[in-house]
């Protein structure tokens, strides 16, 4: 479907034909045409937004079209290219400049047919239409192209880099070594935007919290920006209000009770948990296990790290993150599964702090215990609330309130 575009600005087409003669089609200021595709769907919907609003200030608004490409049908995305086609070959009539937007392209990537030697139906025309691009006088017209995901070596990806530019939006992810950087560069650019800055350790619970998820970020940056009201710093105290734990580190409460040596706070987050198992179909026993044998092998590590002399216990979460950085490579094993350092940061950080709350051997009783833990839940019938609350108690002991020292059970 073509939507004209309503006009937000009757000026700024003159600089768009002086840009073109200035610059040239390929130009890196001004390309002609942008493909903005990736698996990242938030990114790349918020990055086409901020492109076409940007190319409305200097076009005047009213010849703009937007294309519908969402299809689900071959022949409706063979209407979506038709139209793209025809809307680029169509002069502007009230301005003297003209955006195209063919939005929501769902059919960037064409999957390979299963039958030996075929051929994908869209293939073939999705050449032709990177063939049309190339050989397209670009006067006073600029095309942008958002979707899913494409293949860089496509025909359409090569055609459009060679007259303008592609962007491809993947997001972050976890098995990325920099991805909580990137993820922290985002949630303070977000905050920037709205003249706020936050504490960093404050910034490392949000992304601890949260993930690599560019979309949830974005939530929960708003929702700790809102909290915070005129304020223009946002603390931990923000965060810990408002922010809302994801999948991937919904056991972090219990985790942290546990490193704490916090056994009533521990008691009630295991049953946070528990409950959750009856509710939540990806959530199990055996994964509320693994977030406790996750905390004390990086509570293990830490202490490893201190006695070696690679970290110090410091209370500066910038400090603790630079020696981290300057940990050798090859220290650990690269498998993230055998290799707490691929953590994020902050959840680093918060052990290297309660590493004072255990000593070393208790650590290890501590993970001798979580696997005969594991051995219960897999192979016997008893109450699985019950054998990881005795686990809970068997690790973190009962505190002596008057003499303020530890017994173990």
């Amino acid at each position: 479907m073509t939507e004209p575009v309503k006009s937000r600005s009757s000026e700024g087409s003159d600089n768009l034909r002086r840009t073109r003669k200035s610059s040239g089609p390929a130009s890196e200021l001004a390309p002609p045409v942008v493909l903005v595709a990736g698996a990242d769907e938030f990114s790349v919907k918020r990055r086409a937004r901020q492109l076409f609003d940007e190319w409305q200030k200097t076009t005047g608004g009213i010849d703009n079209e937007i294309i519908d490409a969402d299809t689900r049908t071959i022949g409706d995305a063979l209407k979506a290219i038709s139209r793209t086609t025809e809307a680029l070959q169509t002069l502007p009539l009230f301005t003297g400049a003209k955006v195209v937007w063919m939005r929501n392209c769902s059919f960037l990537f064409t999957e390979k047919p299963s039958r030996p030697n075929a051929v994908s139906p869209l293939e073939q025309p999705l050449a032709n239409f990177a063939a049309f691009l190339s050989s397209f006088q670009w006067t006073n017209v600029r095309l942008l192209i958002s979707g899913g995901p494409i293949d860089p070596k496509a025909p359409l990806a090569s055609a459009i880099r060679e007259i303008g530019k592609v962007e491809i939006l993947d997001g972050l992810s976890a098995a990325d070594r920099n991805w909580a950087e990137q993820a922290e560069q985002f949630v303070r650019a977000e905050l920037e935007a709205r003249k706020q800055q936050i504490d960093d350790d404050a910034l490392g619970a949000l992304v601890a919290a949260v993930g690599p998820n560019l979309r949830q970020l974005a939530t929960e940056t708003e929702k700790v920006s809102l909290h915070a009201g005129n304020r223009s710093r946002i603390t931990s105290a923000d965060v810990a209000a408002v922010v809302s734990r994801q999948k991937q580190t919904q056991a972090f409460g219990l985790a942290e009770a546990l490193g704490d040596r916090d056994l009533p706070a521990a008691l009630r987050h295991l049953d946070d948990e528990l409950w959750q198992t009856q509710i939540n179909s990806d959530h199990s026993s055996l994964s509320i296990l693994y977030s406790l044998v996750a905390k004390l092998r990086a509570m293990l590590l830490m202490k490893d790290l201190q006695k070696a002399g690679f970290i110090t216990r410091s209370t500066n979460y910038q400090q603790f993150k630079s020696r981290l950085e300057q940990l050798p490579a090859n220290l650990l094993a690269e498998n993230p599964k055998f290799n707490p350092l691929k953590a994020h940061p902050y959840t680093l950080f918060k052990a290297s702090l309660q590493t004072a709350n255990y000593t070393l051997d208790e650590l290890v009783n501590g993970l001798q215990i979580l696997l005969d833990c594991n051995r219960k839940l897999v192979g016997s019938q008893l109450d699985e609330a019950a054998v990881l609350q005795s686990a809970l108690v068997k690790i973190i002991g009962v505190q002596k309130l008057n003499a303020g020292r530890r017994t173990s059970m």
